[in-house]
């Protein structure tokens, strides 16, 4: 999944604003069948247990294939807590 990402600061805290892509290929349909696109931004919450942790806000748009060659999007606003030892 290629991904951009500058750090930076805002308002004295680091964060890290990003834009990613999914693509998928069917080989069995001979397709490119789904497609991720994310608008993010990565925060580092400090460290805890030996562990960095990180909470992720983004926003993903899903495009799918159907089986009559329609496309369908679902927009999704989601988080994730990321944690490195």
């Amino acid at each position: 999944m290629p991904k951009l990402a500058y750090p930076t600061r805002f308002a004295g805290h680091k964060i890290t604003p990003y834009a990613a892509d999914d693509l998928f290929y069917d080989y069995t349909r001979d397709a490119w069948n789904q497609n991720r696109l994310f608008l993010g931004v990565a925060v580092p919450m400090g460290k805890a247990l030996g562990a960095e942790v990180a909470v992720d806000v983004y926003y993903m748009l899903q495009s799918q294939l159907g089986k009559r060659h329609d496309w369908s999007s679902n927009h999704i606003v989601g988080t994730k807590l990321s944690m490195k030892f």
